[in-house]
Formats: C-alpha cells, sequence, structure tokens
C-alpha cells in the first residue's frame, strides 16, 4: 500500500519511518536534530521509476538527500557518479561556434525554396551544407557530370552521356 494513500500528510509518513527505522539518516547515519530535521527519500527516485510505497522510503537530512539526488545505488553500494554539467566557457564556445556558422542570408537555409540554395553558404532548404568538392561555378558547368552543385541539388537536370554524345 502506497504511504501517500496511507497517511494523510507527510508527518504521519516520517513517524511511520522513525517507528520502523529510527531516528538516524541512511545516508550518513548520523540522528536528526532540530536545526536538521528528517526529511522523506525515495531509494529508487520518482523519476527513475520508484513509487511512494514505505519499501522504497528512507528518513534523511536535507542535505544528505539533495546530495543524492536522483542517483541510484550500484552493486557495491556506492552512488552512481554525478553528471558534469558543461561549464559557462563550454557553452560560451559552443554557441560562438553556432553563429560563426550561421548564415544571416538565408538563416541556414530556413527561408531557401525547395530548389534553391543560398549563394552565400551553399546551404539547402533543409541547412544541410553541400559538400565543398561539388561546389562550381555554374556558368563553367556543362551539367553532365556529378561535380556541379547545381546538379546535386537537382536544380538543373543533368543531361545523359548519351544525348552529351549525340549532341556532339
Amino acid at each position: 500500500m502506497s504511504a501517500k494513500t496511507q497517511f494523510k500528510n507527510r508527518r504521519g509518513i516520517i513517524s511511520a519511518l522513525v517507528d520502523r527505522d529510527g531516528y538516524t539518516c541512511y545516508l550518513c547515519s548520523r540522528g536528526f536534530s532540530s536545526t536538521a530535521p528528517p526529511t522523506i527519500e525515495h531509494v529508487v527516485p520518482l523519476s527513475r521509476g520508484g513509487t511512494w510505497d514505505f519499501d522504497n522510503l528512507k528518513l534523511a537530512h536535507k542535505k544528505c538527500n539533495v546530495e543524492k539526488g536522483n542517483r541510484l545505488f550500484q552493486g557495491d553500494g556506492s552512488l552512481e557518479p554525478k553528471t558534469r554539467r558543461i561549464g559557462y566557457k563550454q557553452r560560451k564556445a559552443n554557441k560562438a561556434k553556432i553563429l560563426a556558422d550561421f548564415c544571416e542570408s538565408c538563416y541556414n537555409g530556413r527561408l531557401l525554396k525547395e530548389e534553391e540554395t543560398c549563394p552565400k553558404c551553399r546551404r539547402s532548404p533543409g541547412g544541410t551544407l553541400i559538400p565543398k568538392y561539388l561546389w562550381r561555378d555554374p556558368a563553367q558547368c556543362d551539367h553532365d557530370h556529378t561535380a556541379c552543385w547545381l546538379c546535386y541539388i537537382g536544380h538543373i537536370e543533368r543531361k545523359s552521356a548519351l544525348m552529351t554524345l549525340i549532341a556532339g
């Protein structure tokens, strides 16, 4: 039976846990005081599939509870390592890289029609870049090979080899 349905408030749950486990924090094994009262700790956090069943509830100091977070215990009894958040400098570097690659004339392909390619950044409507080996000035292309970016994106229909031989 769930502790939430069995008791009306947190005090009832805490007093039932004190009767079951005693008046000590299960994480640091120290007792509680008026300055460090007990909090309800989920052994398997709710965000990781835990429930409000009594088997999943323990008492912990608020500081210990926050330190554990939503981590689980491993087989050897230790907690999972904390996931490291990237710092301000790394976020700033990532943003600078995105902005350096950003094209203001086509907004990275978002303002292009289906068959268009941005002349400035060579992006197509999906925002994908045309590979550099396909870049070629359209005035220099006879459109009968794969090295033309206009042919590559389908903007100009590619001539077959037979048509090129017949036309000369």
